[in-house]
């Protein structure tokens, strides 16, 4: 969650919560609980509260402080479903993707 110095646009960033860089490389990504997710078919809604991040103040900053953040994301599906069908076997193929897909509306509140 990146938060910049209000009026500034992108040229003044204040925080950089984020997940930090794990040994692999994957940077900005937490595993959360499966029990954060609710899915009601329609409707799905992400809690979580008090996640531990760091916060570097600014993208890939030299110094970072221990933090928390909390979000509420509600997701109201619309729409038809899309189905995709894999493309290719090979796993690293971008393609090779098989979902289904409906527009949504969202809303959250969200708090660092």
């Amino acid at each position: 969650m990146d938060l910049y110095e209000p009026g500034t646009g992108f040229s003044q960033q204040v925080h950089d919560s984020n997940g930090g860089i794990a040994p692999s490389g994957l940077f900005w990504t937490l595993r959360v609980p499966d029990s954060a997710l609710a899915d009601d078919g329609d409707t799905a809604t992400l809690v979580i509260d008090n996640l531990p991040v760091v916060d570097s103040f600014q993208i890939f900053g030299p110094s970072e402080a221990p933090a928390t953040v909390s979000f509420n994301i509600t997701w109201t599906a619309s729409g038809e479903t899309r189905i995709l069908r894999p493309g290719s076997a090979v796993p690293t193929d971008p393609t090779s993707l098989a979902a289904q897909f409906r527009d949504a509306h969202a809303s959250g509140t969200f708090s660092g």
